[in-house]
């Protein structure tokens, strides 16, 4: 997994142990028969973190 944006690379081993999780819980939800491909919408209880938009698409 990688990202393009260059700007997210503040903290290395931060961002490649997020890639490393992400990659675990895609690939494990995809064998236990999740739909894990489509847009996802995460918000926060509080205004000092980020509402988050998230889009899985399967390249195949």
């Amino acid at each position: 997994m990688t990202t393009d944006d260059a700007a997210t690379h503040r903290n290395g081993a931060a961002t490649s142990e997020f890639e490393t999780r992400l990659t675990d819980l895609l690939l494990t939800s995809f064998a236990d028969g999740a739909d894990v491909a489509g847009h996802w919408r995460i918000e926060t209880p509080t205004g000092s973190v980020p509402d988050w938009s998230i889009e899985i698409i399967c390249e195949e």
